[in-house]
């Protein structure tokens, strides 16, 4: 589940306007995923930042996990976060 979610609004996007969103995966030791934002017009202009954090919970019993799950810890290792 998302425990905290921070944004920015920088301008509003109006009817019909795409727009990029740039995703960052923030690695951290604990076991928890953090990400940042950032949503731009097709020509550059900010539109929004901000970023989330995101927790584990037990399949069966839906308790926090405090210590990385498994799946999650290979991930990071593959990925060089460890």
């Amino acid at each position: 589940p998302v425990v905290h979610i921070d944004c920015d609004y920088k301008r509003p996007l109006r009817y019909g306007e795409s727009v990029n969103i740039e995703t960052e995966y923030i690695p951290c030791v604990a076991a928890k995923l953090q990400f940042k934002y950032r949503l731009t017009t097709m020509t550059g202009e900010l539109v929004a930042s901000g970023n989330s954090t995101q927790v584990f919970l037990g399949k069966d019993d839906f308790v926090l996990q405090l210590v990385n799950p498994v799946f999650f810890a290979e991930w990071k290792q593959q990925q060089g976060f460890v």
